[in-house]
Formats: C-alpha cells, structure tokens, sequence
C-alpha cells in the first residue's frame, strides 16, 4: 500500500480530525501529518506531491479572511506539483481530484470551503443549539474598544472558542479533548461533509 498523507498546519488541526474520526467511528487508514504552519505547509505541497510512493494526499488548512486569495495560493501549489485539473474555486464539499497516474489529491478549507475563517471557526459552529455561554463570551468581545484590542480580526475565532473553552467544567481543555469530552457536538450537520470528503479521499 502507497503512501497516505492528509496535510494540517498544526497539532490542534490533527486533534480535532481525530476525534471527530473517532466520534464517528472513521478508521484511520492515512496519516495526519504537521505542517508546521500555512507558509511551510504550502511550501512543500510540490514536493510531497513527486514522492514515489505517494496514493492519496490530502491538505486541510484555514481559509483565514481571503478564502479565493487563499485557494490560489494552494492551487499555484498543486499545479506546481503536477496536480492537473485543480478547480478556479474551491469546491462547496471539499475538492477531490483524481489524477491519471492513480494519485488522488484532495483540498478543505476550514471552516467550509465557502466562507473565510479558521479551524476555530469550524468549532464554533459545532458549539451545542443549547448553550449558554457563548453569548456572554461575545458580548465579552465586543465590549472591548477598539483601541484597546490586542487581537487582529484575523484571530477573533481563535480568542472567541478558547474563551468559550476557559469557562467549561473543565477549563481550557484542547479542541480535539473538547470534542471527546461532548463540549462540542461532533454530530451537528455541518460536520458531515467533512467526514464526507475524508472518506471520499481516504476510504471510498
């Protein structure tokens, strides 16, 4: 059996897909491999593309507040790669490319490949219809004058779901321990078409 990667920018993104593999009980068959951040994730993209031995390579990072300036980059990346067929926008349900080699290449913007944000901004959605303390949490946010926020824009979901996560049962669980401790509902239906794509690029 060849090599299959799925690509994340850090430790929390590998977390969170494996307990949301788990939550819905998706064997693991590829590896969750660290980037490191989105500059050396997008570097080595054409290089791990030429490995020998490479089957199935998948790539989850944020969209961050540019998602069609953040597909190009990537997609320059694949190209270069000698991925072929790369679509001009991200595809709604996670882009899957199956080449002629047999290489199947595969892309999902956090949160869902339709709007800008974060992996934080993926959990937020996943947040229980029921609760209570979010709400406090942006008004928490909200509150603080302009001049005296220290967070860039680009890093409000990230400050909202830790804020969110430092007034739990259990303060400051990790995302990934969040959702197997069901802070986070791993079932609501926005997380579907992600299981979706992992099983399109990795088990189907």
């Amino acid at each position: 059996m060849g090599l299959r990667m799925l690509l994340v920018e850090g430790q929390d993104d590998r977390h969170v897909i494996w307990a949301l593999l788990k939550a819905h009980n998706v064997s693991e068959t590829f590896k969750v491999e660290i980037a490191g951040g989105i500059e050396p994730l997008l570097e080595s993209i054409p290089v791990r593309l030429k490995a020998s031995n490479l089957e199935q390579f998948g790539v989850v990072l944020d969209a961050d507040e540019n998602i069609q300036a953040r597909w190009e980059q990537l997609r320059s990346r694949l190209i270069d790669g000698g991925c072929e067929e790369v679509p001009e926008v991200p595809t709604q349900l996670g882009s899957v490319i199956q080449m002629k080699d047999g290489l199947r290449v595969g892309a999902w913007l956090m949160p869902d490949n339709t709007l800008p944000g974060t992996l934080e901004s993926f959990l937020a959605f996943l947040v229980p219809e029921s609760d209570k303390l979010l709400p406090p949490v942006d008004r928490f946010l909200d509150g603080i004058p302009l001049e005296d926020r220290l967070c860039p824009n680009a890093r409000l979901p990230k400050a909202r779901i830790h804020a969110w996560l430092a007034i739990q049962e259990h303060p400051g669980k990790p995302m990934g321990q969040a959702i197997t401790a069901k802070y986070i509902d791993a079932h609501r239906s926005v997380v579907a078409p992600f299981i979706d794509w992992i099983k399109a690029m990795f088990i189907d």
